[in-house]
Protein backbone atom coordinates (compact mmCIF):
# COMPACT_ATOMS: atom_id res chain seq x y z
CA UNK A 1 0.00 0.00 0.00
CA UNK A 2 1.68 3.24 -1.17
CA UNK A 3 1.93 6.15 0.97
CA UNK A 4 1.13 9.89 0.12
CA UNK A 5 3.82 11.71 0.14
CA UNK A 6 3.72 14.69 3.07
CA UNK A 7 4.30 18.08 2.53
CA UNK A 8 7.42 18.01 4.08
CA UNK A 9 8.75 15.67 1.71
CA UNK A 10 6.99 17.82 -1.51
CA UNK A 11 8.90 21.06 -0.05
CA UNK A 12 12.11 18.97 -0.05
CA UNK A 13 11.86 17.48 -3.38
CA UNK A 14 10.49 20.79 -5.40
CA UNK A 15 14.01 22.30 -3.87
CA UNK A 16 16.13 19.59 -5.11
CA UNK A 17 14.17 19.86 -9.02
CA UNK A 18 15.29 23.82 -8.28
CA UNK A 19 18.57 23.53 -7.71
CA UNK A 20 18.77 20.74 -10.30
CA UNK A 21 17.54 23.16 -12.99
CA UNK A 22 19.96 26.42 -11.82
CA UNK A 23 22.91 24.01 -11.37
CA UNK A 24 22.05 23.30 -15.41
CA UNK A 25 21.50 26.87 -16.31
CA UNK A 26 24.89 28.01 -14.40
CA UNK A 27 26.70 24.57 -16.49
CA UNK A 28 25.13 26.25 -19.71
CA UNK A 29 26.54 30.06 -19.31
CA UNK A 30 30.07 30.84 -18.67
CA UNK A 31 31.51 34.55 -17.91
CA UNK A 32 33.96 35.85 -19.82
CA UNK A 33 37.62 37.41 -17.85
CA UNK A 34 39.33 40.79 -19.30
CA UNK A 35 42.53 41.70 -17.42
CA UNK A 36 44.69 44.54 -18.00
CA UNK A 37 48.90 44.68 -17.53
CA UNK A 38 50.10 47.97 -17.14
CA UNK A 39 53.13 47.76 -18.60
CA UNK A 40 55.52 50.86 -17.93
CA UNK A 41 52.89 51.89 -14.50
CA UNK A 42 56.05 53.69 -13.76
CA UNK A 43 56.08 55.95 -16.42
CA UNK A 44 53.03 58.61 -16.20
CA UNK A 45 49.46 58.41 -14.86
CA UNK A 46 46.75 56.81 -16.21
CA UNK A 47 43.62 55.46 -15.80
CA UNK A 48 41.26 52.52 -17.28
CA UNK A 49 38.08 51.89 -16.31
CA UNK A 50 35.45 49.48 -18.33
CA UNK A 51 31.62 50.33 -19.58
CA UNK A 52 29.91 48.01 -17.89
CA UNK A 53 31.64 48.61 -14.52
CA UNK A 54 34.12 46.24 -13.01
CA UNK A 55 37.92 47.48 -14.18
CA UNK A 56 38.85 50.62 -12.56
CA UNK A 57 43.04 50.08 -13.54
CA UNK A 58 45.08 50.76 -11.29
CA UNK A 59 43.39 49.17 -8.02
CA UNK A 60 41.32 47.28 -10.20
CA UNK A 61 42.73 45.50 -13.20
CA UNK A 62 40.84 41.88 -13.72
CA UNK A 63 37.36 41.67 -13.95
CA UNK A 64 34.82 38.80 -14.94
CA UNK A 65 31.50 39.99 -17.02
CA UNK A 66 28.60 38.15 -18.17
CA UNK A 67 28.51 35.90 -21.28
CA UNK A 68 27.78 37.42 -24.23
CA UNK A 69 28.17 40.92 -22.82
CA UNK A 70 30.16 43.24 -25.08
CA UNK A 71 32.78 45.31 -22.75
CA UNK A 72 34.63 48.44 -24.00
CA UNK A 73 37.64 49.58 -21.97
CA UNK A 74 38.80 53.56 -21.91
CA UNK A 75 42.02 55.28 -20.58
CA UNK A 76 42.38 58.36 -19.14
CA UNK A 77 46.08 59.36 -19.61
CA UNK A 78 47.50 61.87 -16.97
CA UNK A 79 49.39 64.99 -17.44
CA UNK A 80 53.01 64.30 -20.10
CA UNK A 81 51.83 60.62 -20.16
CA UNK A 82 51.91 59.31 -23.57
CA UNK A 83 49.38 56.89 -24.33
CA UNK A 84 50.46 54.24 -27.20
CA UNK A 85 47.55 51.42 -26.65
CA UNK A 86 46.21 48.24 -25.93
CA UNK A 87 47.23 45.26 -27.80
CA UNK A 88 45.95 41.36 -27.07
CA UNK A 89 48.66 39.21 -25.26
CA UNK A 90 46.76 35.97 -26.80
CA UNK A 91 44.35 35.52 -29.75
CA UNK A 92 41.23 36.56 -28.66
CA UNK A 93 38.09 34.51 -30.77
CA UNK A 94 35.29 36.26 -31.64
CA UNK A 95 33.44 33.61 -33.19
CA UNK A 96 32.60 31.38 -35.88
CA UNK A 97 36.36 30.99 -35.75
CA UNK A 98 37.36 34.10 -36.20
CA UNK A 99 39.95 36.01 -34.01
CA UNK A 100 41.66 39.15 -32.97
CA UNK A 101 45.00 40.27 -32.18
CA UNK A 102 47.77 42.88 -32.19
CA UNK A 103 46.26 46.42 -31.03
CA UNK A 104 42.74 46.31 -29.59
CA UNK A 105 40.77 49.72 -30.62
CA UNK A 106 37.66 51.34 -30.04
CA UNK A 107 33.79 50.30 -31.54
CA UNK A 108 33.85 52.45 -34.30
CA UNK A 109 37.35 50.85 -36.01
CA UNK A 110 38.43 54.21 -36.62
CA UNK A 111 41.83 53.94 -35.02
CA UNK A 112 40.89 54.95 -31.40
CA UNK A 113 43.73 53.73 -29.63
CA UNK A 114 42.15 55.14 -26.40
CA UNK A 115 39.52 52.43 -26.37
CA UNK A 116 39.49 48.77 -26.46
CA UNK A 117 36.20 47.04 -28.05
CA UNK A 118 35.85 43.32 -26.55
CA UNK A 119 32.50 41.40 -27.84
CA UNK A 120 32.19 39.48 -24.85
CA UNK A 121 33.15 35.84 -26.37
CA UNK A 122 36.75 35.00 -25.31
CA UNK A 123 39.02 35.70 -22.44
CA UNK A 124 40.46 39.08 -22.86
CA UNK A 125 44.70 39.45 -21.77
CA UNK A 126 45.30 42.48 -22.69
CA UNK A 127 48.55 44.81 -22.28
CA UNK A 128 49.27 48.54 -22.46
CA UNK A 129 51.82 50.76 -23.27
CA UNK A 130 52.69 54.74 -22.36
CA UNK A 131 55.28 56.72 -21.80
CA UNK A 132 55.98 59.68 -19.56
CA UNK A 133 56.70 62.47 -21.66
CA UNK A 134 60.40 64.65 -20.61
CA UNK A 135 60.60 68.33 -20.20
CA UNK A 136 61.87 69.90 -23.71
CA UNK A 137 65.64 70.51 -24.39
CA UNK A 138 68.41 67.60 -24.96
CA UNK A 139 69.14 64.58 -23.56
CA UNK A 140 70.95 64.32 -20.08
CA UNK A 141 70.84 65.95 -16.57
CA UNK A 142 72.29 69.01 -14.62
CA UNK A 143 73.72 69.20 -10.99
CA UNK A 144 72.31 72.01 -9.35
CA UNK A 145 70.60 73.70 -12.26
CA UNK A 146 74.36 73.92 -13.94
CA UNK A 147 76.51 75.73 -10.94
CA UNK A 148 79.82 75.12 -11.04
CA UNK A 149 80.10 75.14 -7.32
CA UNK A 150 78.58 73.72 -4.25
CA UNK A 151 79.00 73.62 -0.47
CA UNK A 152 76.77 70.80 0.46
CA UNK A 153 76.82 67.49 -1.33
CA UNK A 154 72.40 66.86 -0.84
CA UNK A 155 72.48 68.18 -4.37
CA UNK A 156 69.23 68.33 -7.06
CA UNK A 157 69.60 66.22 -10.36
CA UNK A 158 67.57 68.06 -13.23
CA UNK A 159 66.56 65.06 -15.55
CA UNK A 160 65.45 64.72 -19.12
CA UNK A 161 65.14 61.33 -20.24
CA UNK A 162 65.15 59.91 -24.09
CA UNK A 163 61.44 59.51 -24.88
CA UNK A 164 60.15 55.75 -24.38
CA UNK A 165 61.98 54.90 -21.45
CA UNK A 166 60.61 53.61 -17.89
CA UNK A 167 63.68 54.45 -15.26
CA UNK A 168 67.00 55.69 -14.83
CA UNK A 169 70.32 55.26 -12.45
CA UNK A 170 72.24 57.42 -11.10
CA UNK A 171 75.96 57.19 -9.26
CA UNK A 172 78.82 58.34 -8.00
CA UNK A 173 80.67 55.62 -9.81
CA UNK A 174 81.78 55.20 -13.48
CA UNK A 175 81.39 51.70 -13.37
CA UNK A 176 78.15 52.63 -11.80
CA UNK A 177 78.86 50.68 -8.19
CA UNK A 178 76.39 51.55 -5.12
CA UNK A 179 74.68 52.77 -8.01
CA UNK A 180 70.63 53.75 -7.21
CA UNK A 181 67.48 53.37 -9.96
CA UNK A 182 64.80 56.22 -9.79
CA UNK A 183 60.99 56.09 -11.69
CA UNK A 184 61.42 58.51 -13.89
CA UNK A 185 60.85 62.17 -12.60
CA UNK A 186 61.71 65.54 -13.45
CA UNK A 187 63.98 66.49 -10.59
CA UNK A 188 65.68 63.74 -7.89
CA UNK A 189 67.59 64.39 -4.96
CA UNK A 190 71.21 62.86 -4.76
CA UNK A 191 74.39 62.90 -2.58
CA UNK A 192 77.56 63.45 -4.25
CA UNK A 193 80.87 61.59 -2.61
CA UNK A 194 82.65 63.95 -0.32
CA UNK A 195 86.38 63.41 -0.02
CA UNK A 196 87.86 66.59 2.04
CA UNK A 197 89.47 69.84 0.68
CA UNK A 198 90.00 69.62 -2.98
CA UNK A 199 89.16 71.34 -6.22
CA UNK A 200 88.45 68.05 -8.39
CA UNK A 201 85.15 68.34 -9.27
CA UNK A 202 82.64 65.27 -8.15
CA UNK A 203 81.05 63.78 -11.19
CA UNK A 204 77.73 62.03 -11.26
CA UNK A 205 76.38 59.37 -14.21
CA UNK A 206 73.50 58.40 -15.23
CA UNK A 207 71.89 55.55 -17.42
CA UNK A 208 68.37 54.57 -18.46
CA UNK A 209 66.25 51.85 -18.84
CA UNK A 210 69.97 50.32 -17.32
CA UNK A 211 72.37 50.50 -20.15
CA UNK A 212 72.72 53.04 -23.23
CA UNK A 213 74.06 55.45 -23.52
CA UNK A 214 76.09 57.06 -20.40
CA UNK A 215 74.95 60.76 -19.59
CA UNK A 216 77.35 62.56 -16.78
CA UNK A 217 77.61 66.27 -15.19
CA UNK A 218 79.95 67.29 -12.66
CA UNK A 219 80.26 70.07 -9.73
CA UNK A 220 83.05 71.15 -7.61
CA UNK A 221 82.36 70.23 -3.96
CA UNK A 222 83.62 73.13 -1.31
CA UNK A 223 83.44 72.46 2.32
CA UNK A 224 85.57 74.52 3.35
CA UNK A 225 85.36 78.01 4.50
CA UNK A 226 87.32 81.18 3.64
CA UNK A 227 89.66 82.50 6.15
CA UNK A 228 90.27 86.41 6.63
CA UNK A 229 94.33 86.80 7.54
CA UNK A 230 93.74 90.65 8.32
CA UNK A 231 91.66 93.42 7.79
CA UNK A 232 92.49 96.99 8.32
CA UNK A 233 91.20 100.72 7.86
CA UNK A 234 92.86 104.18 6.71
CA UNK A 235 91.85 107.47 5.70
CA UNK A 236 89.69 107.18 2.05
CA UNK A 237 91.49 110.30 1.22
CA UNK A 238 92.21 110.20 -2.91
CA UNK A 239 91.21 106.15 -2.89
CA UNK A 240 90.32 105.43 -6.74
CA UNK A 241 88.24 102.09 -5.03
CA UNK A 242 84.48 102.07 -6.02
CA UNK A 243 82.06 102.73 -2.90
CA UNK A 244 80.39 100.17 -0.86
CA UNK A 245 77.49 100.72 1.70
CA UNK A 246 76.34 98.45 4.37
CA UNK A 247 72.58 98.42 4.14
CA UNK A 248 72.39 99.23 8.05
CA UNK A 249 74.37 102.12 7.85
CA UNK A 250 71.91 105.31 8.11
CA UNK A 251 72.87 109.49 8.98
CA UNK A 252 76.53 110.66 9.22
CA UNK A 253 79.24 108.45 8.91
CA UNK A 254 83.18 109.21 7.97
CA UNK A 255 84.68 107.55 4.65
CA UNK A 256 87.44 105.06 5.26
CA UNK A 257 89.33 102.74 3.28
CA UNK A 258 89.18 98.76 3.89
CA UNK A 259 91.95 96.56 3.21
CA UNK A 260 90.94 93.14 3.14
CA UNK A 261 93.40 89.75 2.92
CA UNK A 262 91.52 86.78 2.44
CA UNK A 263 92.25 83.55 1.34
CA UNK A 264 90.12 80.03 0.27
CA UNK A 265 91.53 76.67 -0.58
CA UNK A 266 89.33 75.55 -3.07
CA UNK A 267 86.70 77.72 -5.10
CA UNK A 268 88.16 81.47 -4.06
CA UNK A 269 86.76 84.69 -2.30
CA UNK A 270 84.19 85.72 -4.05
CA UNK A 271 81.96 87.72 -1.89
CA UNK A 272 81.71 90.30 1.48
CA UNK A 273 80.09 91.90 3.79
CA UNK A 274 80.74 94.74 5.88
CA UNK A 275 79.09 96.92 8.68
CA UNK A 276 78.41 98.33 11.72
CA UNK A 277 77.51 95.04 13.58
CA UNK A 278 77.24 91.26 12.50
CA UNK A 279 73.94 90.60 10.34
CA UNK A 280 72.97 88.24 7.62
CA UNK A 281 71.32 90.96 6.11
CA UNK A 282 73.98 92.92 5.09
CA UNK A 283 74.39 93.30 1.08
CA UNK A 284 76.89 90.73 -0.29
CA UNK A 285 79.57 92.74 -2.33
CA UNK A 286 81.89 91.30 -5.13
CA UNK A 287 84.99 90.67 -3.03
CA UNK A 288 87.82 93.24 -3.53
CA UNK A 289 91.21 93.69 -1.40
CA UNK A 290 90.46 97.83 -0.88
CA UNK A 291 87.53 99.04 -1.12
CA UNK A 292 85.32 102.21 0.95
CA UNK A 293 83.18 102.08 3.66
CA UNK A 294 81.02 104.00 5.81
CA UNK A 295 82.37 104.36 9.12
CA UNK A 296 79.73 105.68 11.44
CA UNK A 297 81.61 104.22 14.73
CA UNK A 298 84.55 102.85 16.40
CA UNK A 299 84.57 99.72 14.51
CA UNK A 300 83.18 97.54 11.81
CA UNK A 301 82.45 93.67 11.09
CA UNK A 302 83.73 91.70 8.11
CA UNK A 303 83.19 88.44 6.63
CA UNK A 304 83.89 86.64 2.84
CA UNK A 305 82.18 84.48 1.35
CA UNK A 306 83.97 81.33 -1.44
CA UNK A 307 81.73 80.93 -4.85
CA UNK A 308 80.39 77.63 -3.08
CA UNK A 309 78.47 80.30 -0.65
CA UNK A 310 81.16 79.19 2.54
CA UNK A 311 81.24 81.86 4.77
CA UNK A 312 84.65 82.87 6.99
CA UNK A 313 83.93 83.63 10.62
CA UNK A 314 83.34 87.55 11.68
CA UNK A 315 86.34 89.70 11.94
CA UNK A 316 86.13 92.75 13.96
CA UNK A 317 88.19 96.09 12.08
CA UNK A 318 89.02 98.91 14.98
CA UNK A 319 89.19 102.50 13.63
CA UNK A 320 91.27 104.86 15.10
Amino acid sequence: MRRPLTKLALFFAGLLLSCVALGQLAAGSSAHQVSVNLHGENSGPVRITSAPSGIDCPGTCVANFGAGIPVVLTVDPGNRTSWQGFWFREKYETGGGNFRNGNCIGPDGNGDVLRCFLQGTDDAKLDTQFYLEPRPGITGFTINGGDVYTNDPRVQLSVRWPFGNYFMTASNDGGFGKSKDFDLQDTIPWTLQSSGPERLPKTVYMIFNGGGNRYTDDIILDETAPVISSATVGDAGGSSILGLHSLSIRGHARKVTLRVRARDRTSGVARIQVGPRKSRKLKKLKFRSRIRVNAPGRKLWVRVFDRAGNGSRWKLVRIR
